[in-house]
């Protein structure tokens, strides 16, 4: 159980991002909860469910590539933008056959140049044009347009039951400059910033800004950073009213993302933060393999001039740790850590995971996996906001 005391994540792109990087401070919580390294829940474990392998419209059924974001509905319909196409949004059937895409590039209504993300909340997709700066909210069921907002540049957005949204990341605007937290309401006009005490930026900063966000009520969401266990339950008025942290020894925070070094193991990083059906958080992560170094085939040099990994060829640099939390007394309910590689993994809604890799033949592959959190005692409660 945790203790509470009172206080005074394609992936390679991203990695590269965050070298030579330093993190920003990060405000005082109310209250913080210190989070078991030890599953409390002696039955309770995570399980895959039975994989979906997405085939796409080409006669061999690959894919287009990396996805850029994917999306599964409550219905099991799936959407995928990728970084082949980033201008529309290719749907599949809960089976994983392609039925068509959604979009076209363009500047006018549901026209696109550059979709950076897309969330889907219940009939609607929400698409984020980065090159236009602004959101897309389609109609899933038909592929109409329901609404376009302007909205600054920013890494990733939630948005609440009042049709207010909030934005991770680092938004360069007067206001918001050196908060990684922001308020639009439904017209897309900046109500607050906040997330940190001593608001501070330099460019080389920006992605260590980046929060993932959950839902927690219609007034309030979770936000963690990608670079320690620290996951913050904040209402939308820009109280923090709660944080999650856990101390132990594979999630150090880092303010420099080392660099590829055969003497330095890789660093753990959040990939994921998601709220599950039944009201409890899902983490992502990864960190180093213990045999990490062997796992090291050499070290190149990239086209801007820095460190390039090689690995050989089916080995473990990093594992993925998958954990369930009850938000409301801070207990780790389960964690699974597993090792796959090749593949990618990151969350895809409010429990699926989805798993990138080559196949033999190197085409890209891209499965959906369900998560299930098995063996609750019936005793157990849902979890919930965090707040009771």
């Amino acid at each position: 159980m945790g203790q509470s005391r009172d206080a005074g994540p394609i992936r390679l792109v991203l990695l590269t991002m965050l070298m030579a990087v330093g993190a920003p401070a990060t405000a005082p919580a109310q209250t913080v909860t210190t989070i078991d390294s030890v599953p409390d829940c002696a039955t309770c474990r995570i399980e895959f469910g039975q994989p979906i392998e997405l085939r796409g419209e080409f006669e061999d059924a690959s894919v287009l590539g990396s996805p850029a974001s994917v999306q599964v509905a409550a219905d099991g319909r799936i959407y995928v933008v990728y970084n082949t196409d980033r201008t529309s949004i290719r749907v599949y059937a809960p089976d994983g056959s392609y039925t068509g895409r959604i979009g076209r590039e363009g500047e006018g209504p549901g026209e696109f140049r550059w979709i950076r993300y897309i969330r889907v909340d219940g009939d609607v997709i929400h698409a984020f044009d980065w090159h236009q700066l602004r959101m897309t909210d389609i109609d899933r069921r038909t592929g109409a347009v329901i609404r376009t907002v302007l909205l600054p540049d920013h890494w990733r957005s939630l948005s609440l039951a009042d049709g207010r949204t909030v934005l991770g990341g680092a938004v360069k605007t007067r206001q918001a400059i050196g908060q990684p937290l922001h308020m639009f309401d439904a017209e897309g006009t900046w109500q607050r910033s906040f997330g940190v005490d001593e608001p501070a930026f330099r460019p080389r900063l920006e992605p260590l800004f980046n929060r993932y966000l959950a839902a927690a009520g219609p007034s309030m969401f979770w936000a963690a950073p990608v670079n320690e266990y620290r996951i913050e339950l904040w209402h939308a008025d820009g109280r923090l009213l709660r944080t999650l942290v856990l101390e132990r020894e594979w999630f150090e925070r880092w303010t420099q993302y080392p660099m590829p070094s055969r003497d330095t193991p890789p660093a753990t990083r959040l990939w994921g933060l998601t709220m599950g059906p039944r009201g409890y958080l899902w983490t992502l992560f990864t960190a180093a393999a213990e045999d990490w170094a062997d796992a090291m085939e050499d070290i190149t040099t990239n086209r801007e001039g820095g460190p390039r990994l090689v690995l050989k060829e089916g080995a473990n640099y990093m594992v993925n740790i998958l954990e369930a939390i009850d938000p409301e007394d801070g207990t780790l309910l389960a964690r699974l850590r597993f090792e796959e590689n090749p593949g990618i993994f990151s969350f895809a809604g409010p429990n699926p995971v989805v798993k990138i890799w080559h196949d033999s033949n190197d085409l890209p592959r891209l499965q959906v996996v369900p998560v299930h959190l098995v063996g609750l005692p019936d005793t157990m409660p849902d979890g919930g906001t965090g707040t009771r």
